[in-house]
């Protein structure tokens, strides 16, 4: 077996309630995990300890979501989101529950908020959102979504990253 699947998860404070298809994580928060019953993967709950059992890809894979649902429910996920290029503009609209975004096309571009993610602007009036949620898988495909709506230019004219993120150009130059 590999080390990851051989991990005991400490829960602390948190709780978790087994059903048949799903792992309810409750702490500060709620967090929801859905589990498959098919594989070999038992999880298994030893008062506050957390390990799982079976072949070392799937269990591996399986303690490292529960990870995330254990430290999703004690406090949640957050990244800030970027939207670099000239007239680029994010505007959050509360009332229809969206995110407007001006990024060089001829209309604007509207992303619906999923109901578990939080969505604010970032402080200091720059065009960067803060995402967040307790489900980390979530606040992912919701940052892969946002990123989807503008593909990187090369050239460097408008780009979408989260913070920290490097964007990749190409070379200015006859040869480059």
């Amino acid at each position: 077996m590999s080390r990851v699947s051989n991990s005991v998860l400490d829960l602390g404070n948190i709780s978790v309630h087994e059903t048949e298809t799903q792992l309810e994580v409750k702490g500060a928060g709620s967090v929801s995990l859905t589990i498959n019953k098919v594989k070999d993967v038992r999880y298994i709950f030893e008062g506050k300890n957390a390990r799982v059992e079976g072949p070392a890809a799937l269990a591996g894979t399986a303690i490292r979501l529960l990870e995330a649902a254990v430290e999703g429910a004690r406090k949640p996920f957050e990244r800030i989101m970027e939207v670099h290029g000239a007239g680029t503009k994010v505007v959050i609209d509360r009332s229809a529950n969206c995110i407007v975004m001006e990024v060089g096309y001829s209309h604007s571009v509207r992303v619906p908020i999923p109901r578990d993610i939080e969505v604010m602007p970032k402080e200091g009036g720059t065009n960067a959102i803060v995402i967040k949620s307790r489900d980390k898988r979530a606040l992912g495909d919701f940052g892969a979504t946002i990123k989807k709506v503008r593909k990187n230019n090369a050239y460097g004219h408008f780009y979408i990253i989260f913070e920290g993120e490097k964007p990749v150009f190409k070379k200015r130059g006859l040869n480059g």
